[in-house]
């Protein structure tokens, strides 16, 4: 039984699936969108908007800065930037959650999995919901 079980294993072991997540991570907030799979998005998703939340309450409510810039590096992959966590910090600042959509897009024919469209929710599309 699967009960209190989370997580997707996406066919990986566990430090392969971690790399994989971490490299999407990155991918996802110096881009701002990615093109994955399904479940893939899903898993990613979670992490997405609990590193967002985080550094939110990290860079935003605490006084000590280099603390909380150390602690927002642990969190992210090498390849993003402080900077770049906190616009996104900044952008979402007056919002409580829900900082990511999915949009199916299709099957790949190839396989037949499920491809979608990660991204981040824009504040114009907020506004206006």
């Amino acid at each position: 039984m699967k009960h209190l079980r989370k997580g997707r294993k996406l066919g990986r072991i566990k430090k392969q699936r971690e790399a994989l997540l971490k490299m999407l991570l990155g991918n996802f907030i110096l881009k701002g969108r990615i093109v994955t799979t399904e479940a893939k998005a899903k898993e990613l998703k979670m992490f997405a908007e609990r590193l967002i939340n985080q550094t939110k309450s990290i860079l935003l409510n605490q006084r000590d800065e280099l603390s909380a810039i150390r602690l927002a590096k642990s969190k992210a992959p090498r390849s993003v930037k402080v900077e770049r966590l906190k616009a996104i910090a900044e952008k979402f600042a007056s919002r409580k959650g829900g900082y990511t959509r999915i949009i199916r897009k299709g099957i790949r024919k190839s396989d037949s999995a499920r491809i979608v469209v990660l991204e981040l929710v824009e504040d114009e599309l907020v506004g206006g919901k």
